[in-house]
């Protein structure tokens, strides 16, 4: 699901357990963008938290990520 925190006076918080909820109220207005990008970013950042941990805890990942990042980019 997707927690939209908004004031009261906005509608107050709202919660989204489907895509096709999200893009219904998206199109008709009940949602502002900065409200969705807010909480989109929010969910985002709590998903790749445990990534993050796991870099940060992992030596030899940490080792890895280091050398994947000086790695050239070819495109």
């Amino acid at each position: 699901s997707l927690r939209v925190e908004r004031p009261s006076e906005y509608g107050g918080p709202i919660e989204f357990f489907s895509f096709n909820d999200l893009i219904r109220d998206y199109s008709k207005g009940n949602l502002h963008p900065a409200d969705l990008k807010t909480a989109t970013a929010q969910a985002l950042a709590e998903i790749f938290k445990s990534v993050s941990v796991y870099f940060d805890r992992n030596k030899e990942a940490s080792e890895l990520l280091i050398a994947m990042k000086g790695m050239p980019v070819t495109r």
